[in-house]
């Protein structure tokens, strides 16, 4: 299973903004992957489908309808056990701030300067 999430990072240029998410992806090269499988660097691109604020901001609209959808399948889990990944799923939506969740389809890296701003596509495999 594929997971793609769009980075929003301030870079001053495409190929310094590609770089700096390839290293949050690998942790600058150290690969803390988990819960992931594998990453793949080499299909980290600016997007082709993101390129405003605007549609940025519809990726987060999408994970607020996930986290609906997720709490009403805990609602209707038939076990405890499927309550609790149902809720865990329902908050990963939420946390803004939790790059390797399952459950992101965008994250802004605003740890880092740049005069431009660039919204990156990720690629990874769990």
């Amino acid at each position: 299973m594929h997971l793609h999430t769009t980075v929003k990072v301030r870079a001053a240029s495409r190929e310094e903004a590609i770089k700096r998410v390839n290293d949050l992806l690998t942790d600058n090269g150290e690969y803390r992957i988990a819960p992931f499988d594998w990453v793949a660097e080499d299909e980290t691109k600016i997007s082709e489908d993101v390129k405003t604020e605007e549609d940025f901001l519809k990726l987060r609209e999408m994970e607020r309808e996930e986290h609906i959808l997720n709490l009403r399948s805990a609602g209707d889990a038939a076990s405890e056990g499927m309550r609790g990944f149902y809720f865990r799923k329902a908050g990963e939506c939420l946390e803004d701030t939790n790059f390797w969740s399952t459950e992101r389809l965008q994250f802004t890296l605003d740890w880092k300067d740049g005069t431009k701003v660039f919204y990156v596509d990720t690629n990874r495999h769990y």
